[in-house]
């Protein structure tokens, strides 16, 4: 049991954050996705036993998706830590395609915690995709980029340290 009332965000991740991430290794160009997902990895194996969670998700289709890009060699360290980078969810009553079930999941995820429910999307066609879905549905969710995410990422863990006196 969480020992922290904090209402955190939690963040659920796009295939489109694991391909920009990607690009550092592929191309070595620095970018917010791989610090974003780096600092997941860190913020829910430090404080997982503080907040009761994980603070990042995404869905075992996607991380399937990723396992299979030309990157996934190079970004195989990181994909080790697995569930200490994103929480993989996956229900088999939800059919279609991976942005919807992603959708899917985060909407669910919306009734569960006290804070808002944000999905991380790193590319023109699924950014739009997840803003007009919240429009036409009034899914309770916040659409963001990486370099957001990473910002308020850290501002959670420094508002756990804190409380925890670290």
């Amino acid at each position: 049991m969480a020992d922290t009332d904090y209402p955190f965000s939690v963040f659920y991740i796009s295939q489109s954050v694991f391909e920009k991430a990607g690009k550092r290794f592929t191309n070595e160009i620095e970018n917010k996705a791989f610090s974003f997902l780096f600092k997941a990895v860190l913020t829910n194996a430090r404080y997982k036993k503080h907040i009761g969670t994980c603070i990042t998700f995404t869905t075992k289709q996607i991380f399937q998706l990723v396992k299979g890009v030309d990157f996934e060699n190079k970004f195989k360290g990181l994909m080790e830590l697995g569930e200490n980078m994103a929480h993989a969810e996956d229900k088999e009553s939800i059919r279609g395609d991976k942005n919807f079930r992603l959708l899917q999941h985060a909407n669910d995820k919306d009734t569960e915690i006290i804070g808002d429910v944000k999905v991380v999307c790193d590319d023109y066609p699924t950014t739009q995709y997840f803003i007009r879905a919240k429009q036409e549905k009034n899914y309770p969710i916040d659409v963001i980029d990486s370099e957001y995410a990473l910002t308020e990422l850290t501002e959670i863990s420094d508002k756990i340290k804190s409380k925890l006196g670290f």
